[in-house]
């Protein structure tokens, strides 16, 4: 099972990556399957802006979330942006 960790879209701008890299930071080393989580669309508007913030990881899109997973998955960006 995938644990995640929701943003609400009221998080915005520095606070929002300041949030993004300190799960990363915290669950650094951990199962990539225990370490996704979950952030609103609305948060980050672009996929320029949330490619550039989240370099370190990937995006899957389910259930109108989107995932951010380690690069170990090798998932491209691109192929799951809706």
């Amino acid at each position: 099972m995938v644990e995640l960790k929701i943003f609400p879209s009221h998080y915005k701008g520095e606070q929002t990556r300041q949030n993004i890299i300190t799960f990363l930071s915290e669950n650094n080393g951990k199962n990539p399957e225990q370490i996704a989580f979950a952030i609103n669309k609305s948060v980050v508007q672009t996929k320029r802006q949330l490619s550039k913030l989240l370099s370190v990881g990937a995006i899957v899109k389910r259930d109108n979330l989107y995932f951010i997973t380690p690069k170990a998955h090798n998932v491209n960006i691109t192929d799951y942006w809706y």
